[in-house]
C-alpha cells in the first residue's frame, strides 16, 4: 500500500516530488503527520531527526537516504 501511495506522486512536479518524499519519511520514521510538517532543516542531522511531538522533543533515527533529505530542502 505505500508502494501505491508513492508511485501515485507525480514526479514532474514541485508537489509531487514534496509528497513522495512525505510519505517516505513518514514510513521510514514512523513520526506523526503534525510532528512532520512542523520539522525544518536543523532538525535533520547524522541520520537522526529530532522531533518535537506531543510527547516532548525526542531523537528518532532516520533511514532516510540523502536524495529524500534533498527533495523535502
Amino acid at each position: 500500500e505505500i508502494q501505491k501511495l508513492i508511485s501515485a506522486c507525480d514526479q514532474s512536479t514541485q508537489n509531487g516530488v514534496r509528497d513522495q518524499a512525505m510519505i517516505t519519511v513518514l514510513f521510514d520514521t514512523g513520526v506523526r503527520v503534525g510532528e512532520l510538517v512542523s520539522m525544518g532543516i536543523p532538525d535533520w542531522s547524522n541520520r537522526v531527526v529530532q522531533v518535537d511531538g506531543k510527547t516532548g522533543v525526542r531523537q528518532v533515527p532516520s533511514p532516510v537516504f540523502p536524495i529524500r533529505f534533498r527533495k523535502l530542502s
